[in-house]
């Protein structure tokens, strides 16, 4: 394909103009934009929006910042993840996007129900919904207060970082419900985040993702990709093979969803002519939606799931001013591993999430177990590199504790994983000689809401 012929054409560039904020007459309102495809150390070089010819130029992928002068951007991710294949769903996407289906219909009927209307994109491995809020308006104002309730004193000043915590809260919400409704229609497991599973009816240990991982790190340091631009990570991965070669993966562009189906879109997003086409008839202006962003905050605020936020407050406030050593004679010795050679198991999601089992069953509250997987991120003896200089350790040991132990709080996880078998699947048994789960799955099971 070539990347230039879309790069150039007036209608795509105002497209994109569009999505970051800009306009005929101003400027684009994202703080930053950069490429992400092939950031493996988890850096990103930011750049200007006014320095958008570059990435046209370069013919680079194309991702803007969250965050937001005039407003609060939500993003829902829903992608297919194949952890034996990775390749997978770029070798055989009609697949991988028909197993994700269920999950979309689901998310469809919840956004209908609460009456949001997102732009809808399609990338190479999923969808993306996209919408916002005035930065200032009644219901980004609520969600602050509701991030500041337990936040540190830096984010008291900080109203997007505090917005961006409080829609953290609500969109574990969302998350919760699309599981809770997807699950049973799915093929294979749906699961919150990249979170590793056993092999499932297909015999690949393979899922689709409600990934909402971004709220589990500050705003300023997360990106969406940008419609119409180009999707690179699979020639970044090395998955790639030459244009002419047998099974070759096509270029591809990330476009919207409009009057047509995920079926057309897999055609669309290779064909220049007809991304061009599309560009003609189609606004990427993110449709403000503060009107069903209230339904969805009143919704959050009815939940089960809102109970346990509030008691993890709570205990949090108590976990800041009392240090509580590991138990490590009464550890398995998969959660002992996880502990001695942290990277990076530790910051799997599946890694976080044994911890935070095992540690729940011998009767830690979520606030202190998020505190002892901070502190243990926090400790430079276990190599990091510059790891933590981009992203916030504390703020992402609390973002996935209180994930884990908010599902089972609530009744949504049903510890059916939570087994030696199930762990070695999974890649996270270390060392099975006399050892067993059993005793921590049963009284686990006892805890939680049935």
């Amino acid at each position: 394909m070539n990347a230039s012929g879309v790069y150039s054409d007036p209608h795509v560039r105002r497209r994109i103009g569009e999505y970051l904020g800009g306009s005929a007459t101003s400027p684009a309102t994202c703080a930053y934009l950069t490429y992400t495809d092939g950031c493996g150390d988890g850096t990103l070089e930011k750049v200007s929006p006014g320095a958008l010819e570059w990435f046209f130029e370069n013919e680079l992928d194309i991702a803007r910042s969250l965050l937001d002068r005039e407003s609060l951007l939500i993003h829902l991710d829903i992608e297919y993840v194949n952890f034996d294949s990775p390749e997978a769903v770029y070798v055989d996407p009609w697949n991988a996007f028909e197993m994700q289906e269920p999950v979309i219909r689901v998310v469809e009927e919840w956004l209908t129900a609460w009456e949001i209307r997102p732009i809808h994109l399609i990338t190479g491995r999923g969808h993306h919904f996209v919408w916002r809020v005035g930065k200032e308006s009644p219901v980004a104002v609520h969600l602050a207060a509701l991030g500041r309730a337990g936040a540190d004193e830096a984010m008291e000043e900080e109203s997007s970082e505090a917005a961006f915590a409080g829609l953290a809260l609500v969109m574990e919400h969302v998350a919760h419900e699309i599981r809770k409704q997807a699950s049973p229609r799915s093929y294979i497991p749906v699961e919150i985040t990249a979170l590793h599973v056993g092999p499932s009816t297909t015999s690949s240990r393979e899922i689709v993702s409600i990934d909402i991982s971004e709220y589990g790190d500050p705003m300023a340091t997360r990106v969406i990709r940008v419609p119409f631009s180009r999707y690179r990570k699979a020639i970044q991965l090395g998955f790639a093979h030459a244009p002419d070669g047998l099974g070759a993966i096509p270029a591809m562009f990330v476009i919207p969803l409009h009057e047509m189906d995920w079926h057309q879109a897999l055609k669309v997003r290779q064909d220049v002519s007809d991304i061009i086409g599309l560009a003609r008839c189609t606004s990427m202006r993110i449709p403000l939606q503060e009107a069903g962003m209230r339904n969805l905050l009143q919704h959050y605020l009815k939940s089960d799931l809102r109970g346990f936020h509030e008691d993890y407050l709570r205990g949090k406030r108590k976990a800041e001013s009392e240090a509580q050593r590991l138990p490590w004679e009464e550890f398995p010795q998969c959660v002992r591993h996880l502990f001695e050679e942290p990277n990076d198991c530790l910051l799997k999601p599946a890694g976080m999430q044994q911890v935070t089992r095992t540690l729940l069953a011998l009767g830690w509250p979520p606030p202190q177990i998020a505190r002892v997987i901070g502190d243990t991120f926090c400790d430079q003896g276990h190599r990091w590199g510059q790891h933590w200089d981009f992203y916030d350790p504390v703020m992402r040991s609390e973002f996935y504790v209180r994930l884990f132990s908010g599902l089972i709080a609530t009744g949504a996880d049903a510890l059916v994983d939570f087994n030696c078998k199930s762990t070695q699947e999974k890649g996270f048994c270390f060392d099975p000689d006399g050892c067993s789960l059993a005793r921590f799955r049963e009284t686990l099971k006892m805890k939680r809401k049935v």
